[in-house]
């Protein structure tokens, strides 16, 4: 999770937002950019703090989405892809400029894959390719 906080930021509880906002606003008053009532600006920050928060939070949502997404080519899963073919064989395939299904059984197919390195073969099962 620590490379998570480095690339959105950390996740803050509620006193940590409230830390946070107060820590902002003591700040803006030292430096001066901030004169006048405490409570109105702690408000301002404050606000600002959740939104920050529930960016992060959204962040990290939208990644956590994203990795979990199984990629695709030529309608078949890439996990599988990797896991079933040697390496020499599972990069030519993420070059493959078509695919064609060569046989068929009941819960199975074998699909080849052309690319440049030649033509790659790999039996795939029905209940992983990607719906049409």
């Amino acid at each position: 999770m620590k490379h998570l906080e480095n690339m959105f930021g950390k996740v803050l509880d509620q006193a940590g937002i409230f830390k946070q906002a107060h820590q902002w606003t003591r700040k803006a008053f030292s430096e001066g950019r901030a004169e006048g009532s405490y409570q109105a600006w702690f408000a301002e920050f404050l606000r600002r703090s959740y939104a920050r928060n529930n960016s992060i939070k959204g962040d990290y949502k939208e990644y956590k989405e994203c990795k979990n997404r199984p990629d695709y080519i030529e309608d078949v899963p890439t996990w599988l892809l990797s896991k079933n073919l040697n390496q020499q064989e599972w990069q030519a395939v993420q070059t493959a400029y078509a695919s064609e299904t060569v046989r068929e059984t009941l819960k199975a197919k074998l699909i080849a894959f052309s690319t440049d390195f030649g033509r790659i073969t790999c039996w795939v099962p029905k209940s992983v390719i990607k719906a049409a």
